[in-house]
């Protein structure tokens, strides 16, 4: 019983705004490399660039 009410006060929620921060962040990068690649004046290398540092 303790164990399932630290899951349901702790974790649970802990989790929860672990994965809500991380499509935020996730957002954030895909629109700077929305970005990135809209203002380059070379597609092909803005996007071999993309690649390459989230490797």
């Amino acid at each position: 019983v303790a164990e399932l009410q630290m899951l349901l006060e702790e974790e649970i929620p802990s989790g929860k705004r672990a994965l809500r921060e991380s499509y935020q962040n996730l957002i954030l990068v895909a629109d700077y490399c929305k970005n990135n690649y809209i203002q380059a004046a070379d597609k092909r290398r803005a996007l071999e660039e993309t690649k390459a540092s989230w490797k």
